[in-house]
């Protein structure tokens, strides 16, 4: 918790020392593509970059119903997303996944994002759905943006920043298995500065049965999420404050279909609190600042005949990360970045097969977009350096040890366009 409230800090005292911007934006040219915000470090037409990259609007969601982000996944994406008992979930990129336990700061290879930030989190079930606006799924490496942990891609859920008239809306469902949810949202716009958006879910479903009729013992369990976002904009200026927390009550763990654990129980915590910055000048230049911090908690109670007792994973992680993009005119345009994350891991139980750990992770990285009439080339190149300490815990004895490691990575793409509908991408 004292990272969550240092990082909310800092931000707010940061932002008192950043001139506001003049801005000025022009409607943009539909042929040119949607504008996103996750394959390049700057806002950019899905036309001019290499990348192959989704978007899953908020509109497209509601059309189908869809109350999560698993559920969005596995409508838009299939395959990409796999739901598993217990509270586990999981994206995955041709091929390559993020890693859905309690921290993934290290584990991933596909990395999940909220508002372009890291999450500590592979696992996309944390995020609250009531307020996310629409999501961006980057197929393909992504590692000079978001480190190692994106070699198979990236996807970044992008939340509300309190938009037009205030409007709201709830609901309520029943169906199989006992299954009930209910769900209730509120955004807008307060005035012309002040936009909000707040909104949580909450379920329960009790065991239940395969396709085969086959009933899947120890499956049942409870959820609740909030979600609450605040943007103040200006000119060229915009501060946009994200908290959300999700928690999963005592649900079962019940393993495969093949050997049950009929009896163990989990319990999933998890909060966090980011703040971004963003500045816009009528020269083209920007600076993109945030920080976030993190609490991830994990309980597992194994009443199994092996190891039986009740086991604690937590997690507490916090970063930063800092873009400035320079406008060079004919020469493209130059994006300069930083990004930094500090993680500590703790186990203590009889179900503990891994050792305490502290992380620290940063990175530094360049990129440079080039766009003509029919070309466009993007080419970057980024450095991390890795510092990480083991120690003992209940279930790991072993000396405390530390090593460093730095890697370097770089990407060019190009894409040609041989006419208005018709290009090459590589």
């Amino acid at each position: 918790m004292k990272a969550i409230c240092f990082t909310f800090a800092m931000l707010l005292g940061a932002a008192s020392f950043v001139p506001q911007a003049i801005a000025g934006k022009a409607d943009a040219d539909r042929t040119l593509g949607e504008i996103v915000v996750t394959a390049s470090a700057q806002e950019a037409s899905t036309k001019s970059l290499p990348a192959h990259v989704q978007v899953i609007a908020r509109e497209d969601t509601e059309r189908a119903g869809i109350r999560s982000l698993e559920e969005a996944f596995e409508r838009y994406v299939p395959g990409s997303s796999r739901s598993q008992p217990g509270a586990w979930s999981n994206i995955g990129i041709r091929g390559m996944s993020s890693n859905a336990s309690a921290s993934s700061v290290l584990g991933d290879r596909v990395v999940l994002l909220i508002d372009g930030m890291r999450a500590s989190t592979g696992n996309p079930a944390a995020i609250p759905f009531a307020i996310v606006e629409r999501i961006e799924i980057v197929r393909g490496p992504s590692s000079v943006l978001y480190g190692s942990s994106a070699m198979g891609g990236a996807v970044n859920v992008i939340t509300k920043q309190g938009k037009g008239d205030p409007n709201g809306e709830a609901g309520a469902s029943w169906g199989r298995f006992d299954t009930a949810k209910a769900n209730a949202s509120l955004s807008g716009s307060l005035n012309e500065k002040w936009g909000m958006a707040l909104g949580g879910s909450w379920g329960k479903s009790h065991d239940y049965k395969t396709g085969s009729g086959y009933r899947f013992s120890n499956s049942a369990g409870s959820s609740a999420d909030a979600g609450v976002t605040a943007t103040y904009r200006t000119e060229g200026t915009r501060l946009h404050v994200t908290g959300v927390h999700r928690s999963l009550y005592d649900a079962g763990s019940p393993g495969s279909v093949t050997y049950l654990t009929p009896s163990d129980r989990v319990a999933l915590h998890y909060s966090r609190l980011s703040a971004q910055l963003q500045t816009r000048t009528d020269a083209g230049h920007s600076v993109d600042a945030g920080l976030w911090g993190e609490e991830n908690r994990y309980k597992f109670v194994d009443n199994g005949a092996w190891t039986p007792g009740t086991s604690r994973f937590t997690t507490d992680a916090a970063g930063t990360r800092l873009v400035g993009g320079y406008a060079l005119g004919k020469a493209g345009r130059l994006s300069l970045g930083l990004d930094y994350i500090h993680s500590r891991e703790k186990a203590h139980g009889t179900s503990v097969n891994q050792p305490d750990a502290i992380n620290d992770i940063a990175g530094i990285f360049a990129e440079h977009r080039w766009e003509g009439n029919r070309l466009s080339v993007i080419s970057g190149v980024r450095y991390d350096n890795y510092h990480g300490s083991l120690r003992s815990n209940s279930g790991i004895d072993m000396p405390r040890s530390s090593k460093s490691y730095g890697h370097m990575s770089w990407s060019t793409g190009a894409t040609f366009w041989l006419t208005e509908w018709v290009g090459v991408k590589g």
